[in-house]
């Protein structure tokens, strides 16, 4: 099969879960045997070597607006009117056609688009491809693909759902729809996105687990419980009042949290200062699987509603129990709780009570995290990409069912003209 996966960003410079979960796959299915390439807005920057495979094809288109990740923030009228662009018809649709009559693919799967627009999924309409599409974030119902203003949108506002009616209108050419958890499947389903979606599946992302399951032995009562935090330091992370939760806990002898991640400057160091006098240590950017390997519990504070954040089942495939806000599909990614805990981020005190009972029964922490070697396959890299590509397999062929059935109510049709037109031949 040839596949054509299309994304805002690849390479590793700009990397997100999104794009790491475009990277398994595609990278499974070459050494599938498959046709596999990779369409991605030219940056100006080479792929890092670890992202480069023998057999994975790249196409790099360039970026048809008025900037691309600038060093500054823009002003207000400049995001607006870039806004408009990215989401106009067709957009980026001539400079995808032209890689989609270059790469003839048998499927185009689409990913992270903001940047890119909806003109793949008009180019490959107007080819007759099957299109795919992963849903990754809210793109085609809010303009900053959040749906968060001050606090999180329930629906799309006025202004978002007007100047992102073209994008809306567009999703209707989508065949199948990945959703990344059951939280984004409903959030789109009600907002009557990819109305013209025919097949619909739900997968998590892929992981590069371990064949050993890493079970870990109980922690020893007693001993202080190693709490982490890993991902962007930004207010929507909800770090600020994870601090606050961890200053309600009676004993600061008995724990310690690391946070992981970047963010501005003058926030992170505001975060610090919030933490002075607790066993807290900001360890900057590093290596997830490292980090791991130095905390017993994850914590997943966000007060966004988060689609799926790959780090809570890195976390627990790599033997860590998360705690996570009940927010967006996090709850989904441990079970409701039987694989890790959920608490209320608006409710105050609500997760130091959590944190306490981690402390005080140190054993319901191994138990937590042991709980996910019975979902490690699920989030294999091979599964995923079998799963992906049995999903293809099923939109190609409805798109053909389609087309086929299409061909025939033309002949049919054209068939009754015939017969009931007086100048007929008979």
């Amino acid at each position: 099969m040839r596949i054509l996966f299309v994304s805002a960003n690849y390479g590793g410079n700009v990397v997100g879960g999104a794009q790491v979960s475009i990277r398994l796959v595609a990278e499974e299915m070459v050494k599938l045997g498959h046709d596999v390439a990779v369409a991605s807005i030219d940056d100006g920057k080479p792929d890092l070597p670890d992202w480069q495979m023998p057999g994975l094809r790249r196409f790099r288109f360039d970026v048809e607006n008025l900037y691309w990740r600038p060093a500054r923030r823009p002003g207000a009228l400049r995001r607006l009117a870039w806004h408009l662009i990215d989401r106009s018809p067709g957009h980026h649709s001539r400079s995808l056609g032209r890689i989609m009559d270059d790469f003839m693919p048998d499927v185009v799967h689409t990913n992270v688009l903001g940047g890119v627009g909806s003109g793949p999924w008009r180019a490959a309409r107007r080819r007759g491809i099957p299109i795919v599409h992963s849903v990754h974030d809210y793109y085609v119902m809010c303009l900053t693909s959040g749906m968060r203003r001050g606090g999180n949108c329930a629906r799309p506002c006025k202004s978002c759902d007007v100047l992102s009616s073209v994008t809306a209108g567009d999703s209707a050419l989508v065949d199948g729809v990945i959703y990344v958890s059951q939280h984004m499947r409903d959030t789109h389903r009600a907002a009557r996105r990819f109305a013209g979606a025919r097949h619909e599946t739900i997968l998590h992302g892929p992981q590069a687990t371990s064949p050993v399951f890493p079970a870990r032995p109980p922690l020893r009562h007693g001993t202080p419980v190693r709490f982490g935090y890993l991902g962007r330091i930004a207010p929507d992370k909800g770090i600020d009042r994870l601090l606050n939760e961890f200053r309600r806990l009676p004993d600061c002898q008995t724990w310690t949290l690391k946070v992981a991640g970047n963010g501005s400057a003058p926030y992170t160091e505001t975060l610090r200062a919030r933490s002075a006098g607790l066993p807290v240590e900001f360890v900057g950017v590093v290596e997830a699987r490292r980090f791991f390997q130095s905390i017993d519990v994850l914590v997943v504070p966000s007060l966004w509603n988060e689609p799926a954040a790959r780090v809570v089942y890195e976390a627990g495939l790599a033997g860590v129990a998360p705690i996570v806000s009940r927010r967006g599909g996090l709850p989904e990614l441990v079970a409701q709780g039987s694989r890790g805990w959920v608490y209320e981020p608006d409710e105050a005190g609500a997760l130091a009570a959590l944190l306490e009972g981690c402390i005080n029964a140190p054993a319901t922490i191994a138990a937590r995290a042991n709980a996910w070697e019975s979902v490690t396959s699920t989030f294999a890299i091979a599964d995923v990409t079998a799963r992906t590509l049995d999903f293809y397999r099923q939109v190609i062929a409805s798109r053909t069912t389609r087309a086929r059935h299409s061909r025939d109510s033309e002949v049919s049709l054209e068939d009754t003209s015939l017969r009931e037109s007086p100048h007929a031949d008979h």
